[in-house]
């Protein structure tokens, strides 16, 4: 039989979890059976920006360092993607070469990971209207109300949370189901302790995720200052500019910020320095990336309820991690006590937490999964026997 070509695609390859599940999909998908392409729209940016920005940001502008750093880090995951499928499958498009690109790949399934609403490809019609069967992986609920909308063969969201909250319009709709978001189990048991100067009794804390500060919370920062002491640490990866700011106004020695990194194998570990998993979103989480990582880990997490979406409590069972209330940062830092205290009870919430892990969001198991949507859709469009 030949094989199955799939298009994933995605607004960008950079440090969001959108790209990671992309990443890992690609990954874990059955080879033998499908031929796999990443592709993702190019955006230039002019000279002439890129000079302002870079001057400004020098000269303390906030708007034009955020700027800067967004457009460094949009396509960091490109060498990521082009080590799991090769350099010729993983393809930076723009609006002139898409429709050229499609037709030589002519895939049997185009699989869109996106927000929900309209968004590329689907503003291009022709170049759409080619391809058999249209996947989405819907991240964060919304609707898209547009002529596509009703063109898609399956809509998939990446939580019950979330699939629950849209039920206004997906509860009725077949074509709606859920898929977690794919983990790796570690790639090491190796830690940064040694290479940070970390000593072998500190306990601790760790923060990851994308270094924006419009998804930034200060609930875990201002948790953590309660509990800080000689013996703790507040190990945070790409932090926003915001936090560090926070940082230096609450006076908190103990805090030692890295560099955004997306190899996996630093990814891991980090997960394995740090005791725990203080985790703070401003609008929540629809899955929660960072979250499952760290439960595969075997790291119990804390995680606090936002104001919009929640489906961090979906992930962490009592058994395995706490969610604070929204903004009681109080509650959240009681929470921290405790773990820093009672090392058993980590431990033991630790080995809850991979345990859950790996029975529900290991990359392979979801990727098989998804592998039965493609080919329950590709029999009732007569594709494979």
């Amino acid at each position: 039989m030949n094989k199955i070509r799939i298009v994933h695609h995605s607004n960008q390859l950079g440090l969001g979890g959108t790209e990671k599940e992309m990443q890992l999909l690609c990954k874990y998908l059955n080879k033998d059976l499908f031929e796999i392409y990443a592709l993702a729209p190019y955006y230039p940016v002019p000279l002439h920006r890129l000079f302002s920005d870079h001057v400004k940001a020098f000269f303390g502008s906030k708007a034009a360092l955020a700027r800067k750093q967004q457009n460094h880090y949009l396509h960091a995951r490109v060498p990521e993607f082009i080590k799991v499928l090769g350099e010729e499958r993983v393809i930076l498009y723009t609006d002139f070469t898409l429709a050229k690109i499609m037709r030589k790949i002519s895939p049997h399934i185009l699989h869109v990971h996106h927000s929900g609403l309209m968004s590329r490809p689907f503003n291009h019609p022709k170049v759409i209207d080619q391809i058999p069967l249209l996947f989405t992986i819907n991240v964060f609920g919304f609707r898209d109300e547009s002529y596509f909308q009703y063109k898609l063969n399956k809509i998939l969201f990446p939580s019950y949370w979330l699939k629950e909250a849209t039920q206004s319009w997906s509860k009725e709709d077949p074509r709606c189901d859920v898929l977690y978001c794919p983990v790796e189990k570690p790639q090491t048991k190796e830690n940064l302790r040694k290479e940070l100067k970390i000593e072998k009794d500190c306990f601790v804390l760790g923060r990851i995720g994308r270094n924006a500060d419009d998804i930034y919370d200060p609930i875990s920062l201002g948790a953590y200052k309660q509990i800080e002491t000689d013996q703790t640490l507040f190990l945070v990866l790409s932090a926003p500019p915001k936090m560090k700011e926070d940082s230096k106004k609450m006076g908190i020695r103990r805090i030692l910020f890295l560099e955004p990194e997306i190899s996996d194998l630093f990814l891991s570990k980090f997960y394995n320095t740090i005791d725990v998993l203080a985790h703070a979103r401003l609008d929540g989480e629809t899955f929660g990336c960072v979250i499952a990582e760290a439960m595969i880990h075997g790291k119990p997490v804390v995680s606090h309820f936002s104001h919009i979406r929640n489906a961090q409590a979906e992930l962490l069972t009592k058994e395995c991690g706490f969610v604070a209330p929204q903004n009681d940062w109080k509650k959240y830092a009681e929470v921290l006590k405790l773990l820093c205290e009672k090392k058993f009870l980590r431990l033991e919430m630790g080995e809850c937490a991979r345990q859950r892990a790996e029975e529900n969001f290991e990359a392979s198991l979801i990727a098989k999964r998804l592998e039965s949507f493609y080919l329950q859709e590709l029999k009732k469009k007569n594709l494979i026997s």
